[in-house]
């Protein structure tokens, strides 16, 4: 996990409760700060770090962005068995057993992810989220960003394979990149078909999609879109979230509404 000095006290509380309070606990939890924090939040790791001897807190000097916080944690693992988590979600209480489960029936497993519950600001359920499930419809569908990022579980082995995250991989791109170098380099991957997390989307998602967010997304798409030998469909799908970004904000949020209908993550 990454934190910085914008997370809302009350959703990293919940986060990291939720990672305490598996069936399977974890042995070591990895939380980054990307930066200086402020008072209240480095009061609230401090006393859960008191709480949990699991929880290995790891500043950074300055902000330096998610992936490459990332990047700085992955070297921070102990395991071989990565579990991914943001600081706004909510793991359901069996997520870690179930995906332990997972890649002992599948042992050539690499990279694996599931369905999530949306929730809004005050915890209230949404859609399911809904990725593919099958490794080849992952592969011909990476353009479309084929998982949920804070779903995911790795071998650590296999994400040091394909470079780890990048330091710099443009604006909110952290995952996007990282899945059409997996793909590129056929690491065994697929997700489960049930719901293993409730992540959070408010209205400051759609704002943070912006322009230049946009054309970050278009360059790592059209870039990872030939690299991955992506079908047309998927040079039309990468222009999208760009010509959306290019719309005032309450356009922005009618063409999610309508997107939502044709978006394989929605149900």
């Amino acid at each position: 996990m990454s934190v910085y000095s914008k997370e809302k006290l009350e959703y990293l509380r919940d986060a990291l409760d939720s990672v305490f309070n598996q069936s399977v606990i974890p042995d070591q939890v990895v939380l980054i700060l990307d930066g200086p924090l402020g008072v209240d939040l480095l009061s609230l790791i401090v006393n859960l770090a008191d709480q949990h001897p699991s929880l290995e807190i790891y500043q950074l000097s300055e902000n330096r962005g998610l992936s490459a916080a990332l990047r700085y944690g992955i070297g921070k693992c102990r395991n071989e068995m990565v579990m991914r988590m943001d600081t706004d979600d909510i793991c359901y209480p069996d997520r870690f057993e179930e995906m332990l489960m997972l890649f002992e029936k599948n042992p050539d497993l690499e990279v694996a992810g599931s369905f999530a519950t949306s929730i809004d600001e005050k915890g209230n359920q949404g859609k399911l989220m809904t990725v593919p499930t099958t490794e080849d419809d992952i592969y011909r569908k990476v353009w479309a960003c084929p998982f949920i990022h804070p779903t995911v579980c790795f071998k650590k082995s296999a994400l040091l394979r394909v470079g780890s995250y990048s330091e710099n991989p443009g604006p909110r791109q952290d995952d996007y990149e990282l899945w059409f170098r997996v793909v590129a380099a056929g690491l065994k991957c697929m997700n489960l078909a049930k719901p293993l997390l409730y992540y959070r989307f408010t209205s400051g998602n759609v704002a943070r999609n912006n322009v230049k967010v946009g054309w970050a997304r278009y360059k790592v798409g059209i870039k990872g879109a030939w690299r991955c030998k992506c079908s047309l469909i998927a040079y039309i799908g990468v222009v999208y979230p760009l010509f959306r970004s290019l719309m005032p904000k309450i356009i922005r949020e009618k063409l999610y509404e309508i997107s939502d209908k044709f978006n394989p993550r929605v149900k």
